[in-house]
């Protein structure tokens, strides 16, 4: 195609700046050897190709990616029992990526290994703290709490999209039963239940500005209900002391979540 350069360069006249700029970049269809280059081209040839010499660097595709190496732990109580904080997003296993256009997909893809403190309590004839009323509580307590992981987008307008696909319960890793054969000891199979996790998300219209992918996890207290009443307190026969006296002593447990090598990356297309 032709590019017209309305303004002509004379010898021995004084350059026109105006005149030379609107010959470099112009508003004007059909003029400007830059601006009609850049983004202006609108006819070409029968037979002419995009070569991938034409083609931007990240006009087409965008990859981005991070990670970690070093294990962190997180406990139980860093956790909410309700609201947005219940969710916490684990450092290393999230990616951030700035789309300029709307895309048509984003696929994301994340993998984390996950070792984790999960509790099973069941004790017999728990003694707890009198009442108001001078009564004293003495019942069997369970506690099952759960350590659930979840990925999650955001965009730039700092909408949080919840993927329910990813959510994956952990299993049960602290067996604390005093009818086990180990009596009240905890029985731990946290070396056995250890995992790799690699999940993704192809996500469609993706629009332009800011978008990031988190995986977040949320482990609930080891607690137990007695009349009505939530309790973190557990009484338990741990130890022994002074020779084959038992000694009862007040608890409380907190569960832990274990993250290793991990990584977040994400894949944009045109």
């Amino acid at each position: 195609m032709t590019v017209i350069t309305p303004y002509n360069y004379v010898d021995g006249n004084v350059l026109d700046p105006d005149g030379h700029n609107d010959n470099v970049y112009s508003r004007q269809a059909g003029r400007g050897i830059q601006s009609e280059a850049n983004g202006g081209l609108n006819s070409f040839k029968a037979d002419f190709a995009v070569k991938k010499e034409h083609v931007w660097p990240e006009e087409a595709v965008r990859i981005r990616q991070d990670s970690a190496l070093e294990t962190i732990d997180i406990f139980s109580d860093a956790h909410a029992d309700s609201g947005t904080a219940k969710y916490r997003v684990v450092a290393g296993c999230a990616v951030k990526v700035y789309v300029p256009y709307a895309a048509t997909l984003a696929l994301w893809e994340w993998s984390v290994f996950i070792s984790q403190a999960r509790f099973f309590v069941h004790l017999q004839d728990q003694v707890f703290s009198p009442k108001d009323d001078g009564s004293v509580a003495v019942a069997a307590v369970t506690s099952e709490p759960n350590i659930i992981i979840r990925a999650r987008l955001t965009d730039s307008a700092g909408t949080v999209t919840n993927l329910p696909h990813s959510k994956r319960l952990l299993a049960q890793t602290i067996g604390f039963d005093d009818k086990s054969p180990s009596g009240s000891l905890p029985d731990s199979y946290e070396d056995r239940a250890a995992l790799h996790f690699g999940m993704h998300h192809l996500q469609e219209s993706v629009a332009a500005g800011w978008h990031e992918l988190s995986l977040t996890a949320h482990q609930e207290f080891v607690t137990h209900e007695v009349d009505d009443d939530s309790r973190e307190l557990f009484q338990a026969e741990l130890a022994r002391s002074r020779g084959q006296t038992t000694v009862n002593r007040d608890h409380v447990f907190y569960q832990r979540a274990s993250f290793g090598i991990r990584n977040a990356r994400v894949l944009t297309l045109l």
